[in-house]
Formats: C-alpha cells, sequence, structure tokens
C-alpha cells in the first residue's frame, strides 16, 4: 500500500512539473498582449519596488483591470505578476482607449479566424464527396 501511494505521489509531483509551466507561460502570453494595448493606451508601469507596494499589489487580482477613486478622480490599475511585477496605472481616457484597442484587436482576430475557416472550406470541398 505505501508503495502505491509513493509512486502515486511520484505521478502527481511529474505531471505537475509539466503542467506548471505551461500555465505561466499562457499568463506571460496573456499578459503581453494586454500590455501592450495598455502602453499604446497611455497607461503608465510602475514598479513595485516597496513591502509597501508589494503589500498593495499583493491586493489585486493578476492581469486583470481594477478601478480605483482617488481624490474624486477614477484610475484604473492592472497588475501584471508574471512578466514586469509591476502596475499599469491609467486615467478614464486612457481607459477608454484602451477598451477601444482591445475591441478591434479582437474584431480583426475573429476576421481571421473566419476567414482562416473559409479558406478551409473552400480548399476542402472534395470532403462532401461532390
Amino acid at each position: 500500500m505505501n508503495l502505491l501511494i509513493g509512486k502515486l505521489l511520484i505521478v502527481v509531483v511529474v505531471l505537475t512539473s509539466f503542467l506548471g509551466p505551461g500555465c505561466t507561460l499562457a499568463h506571460k502570453v496573456n499578459a503581453k498582449s494586454n500590455e501592450d494595448l495598455l502602453r499604446v493606451s497611455g497607461f503608465t508601469p510602475k514598479p513595485v519596488d516597496s513591502p509597501e507596494a508589494e503589500e498593495k499589489f499583493r491586493t489585486l487580482p493578476p492581469l486583470a483591470l481594477t478601478k480605483a477613486v482617488r481624490k474624486g478622480k477614477n484610475y484604473y490599475l492592472y497588475a501584471d505578476p508574471y512578466r514586469c511585477h509591476c502596475v499599469y496605472v491609467g486615467n478614464e481616457s486612457q481607459y477608454e482607449q484602451f477598451l477601444l484597442l482591445k475591441a478591434e484587436r479582437e474584431a480583426t482576430e475573429d476576421d481571421v479566424i473566419k476567414n482562416s475557416a473559409a479558406a478551409v472550406v473552400e480548399d476542402n470541398w472534395w470532403w462532401w464527396g461532390e
């Protein structure tokens, strides 16, 4: 019984070592994609370079925009623990610009997918036996 548990534990450790880096890679790719849009929109990356900043940084959801109000003004924060270990900070107009650019990018990606699918169907018309 102990031998079976030991083997099972080894399998779990090995699988975790393979899956872990893949998950991190996916986060890094997502972060890179959003960071490009954030920079173009005018967001500023702020380093997390003090214990106080680190404490606040850990309260933010990773790779997500969070609205914050400071002195009556709206700001948007994007915490990236995977690539830059920083927080991108933007104001209301920069946030709106980010949303527009993201929508444009997603529409372009959808068009590429639709066009690719159409090309595949055209090239494989024989598949239906006609």
